[in-house]
């Protein structure tokens, strides 16, 4: 998960670094905080992919309730956590929909009590679901509605139970991330749902929705001991 920090009090944007770098080691969660000291900075430098921005509002130079309107302007999800020395901000701040006020000088207990919600129930739809990126947009695949993922030249084809979305990307990363929740790959160019399997035979595969699979002779072993794996489970 990316999260940005802006303060043009380094001793802030490092303190925020460190608890959330040690909040993610407690979690377990891979978290990777970019820290900015301008709010220039900060959205000239592709402020999208960040799920968490921790901003200041009174810099010196700069005014962060304007950089959170502007960052409201084109993303209506970041979550926004303000820092301040002032709590008389905070009816201002909600007018941009600000997850919190974290209150200056910060302790790490506060930081826990007030962020923890907010990085686990993100955590938990990062997990869920799959980031795919189109044309400059964001599409969220839900991973309990996919199908089957196929690919053909650099476009990966995720095929959904209700629609499919086809954009950029590697087959090997959404392999890798996709393997907890019991998807195989069985041919070069498809990694397919163990759940929306309805029949299997030597060299095809049948989904719950009729459509058919090749099933390569060299993925037939890796495909058993998965299918395998994933009925035990699902027998207890």
């Amino acid at each position: 998960m990316r999260i940005a920090t802006c303060d043009d009090e380094r001793e802030y944007c490092d303190q925020v670094e460190f608890f959330v770098t040690r909040l993610g080691e407690e979690l377990q969660m891979k978290l990777q905080c970019d820290k900015y000291t301008s709010g220039a900075d900060l959205l000239k430098n592709n402020f999208q992919k960040y799920k968490i921005i921790f901003l200041d509002i009174d810099m010196k130079s700069e005014n962060g309730l304007e950089i959170a309107e502007k960052i409201r302007e084109s993303n209506s999800k970041i979550e926004i956590i303000f820092l301040t020395a002032l709590i008389q901000y905070a009816v201002d701040g909600y007018k941009v929909r600000a997850y919190r006020f974290l209150v200056k000088p910060m302790e790490y207990d506060d930081f826990v009590f007030q962020v923890k919600g907010l990085f686990l129930r993100l955590g938990q739809l990062e997990k869920n679901n799959l980031l795919v990126k189109r044309e400059g947009q964001d599409y969220m695949v839900k991973i309990e509605d996919l199908l089957y993922i196929e690919v053909l030249n650099h476009d990966l084809t995720y095929h959904c139970t209700k629609n499919d979305i086809t954009a950029p990307g590697i087959m090997r990363k959404v392999e890798i991330h996709l393997k907890e929740h019991y998807f195989v790959r069985i041919h070069n160019s498809f990694i397919v749902n163990m759940k929306f399997i309805a029949r299997a035979q030597s060299q095809r595969l049948t989904l719950t929705d009729g459509t058919e699979l090749p099933l390569a002779r060299s993925k037939k072993d890796t495909f058993r001991r998965a299918y395998l794996d994933f009925w035990g489970d699902e027998l207890g």
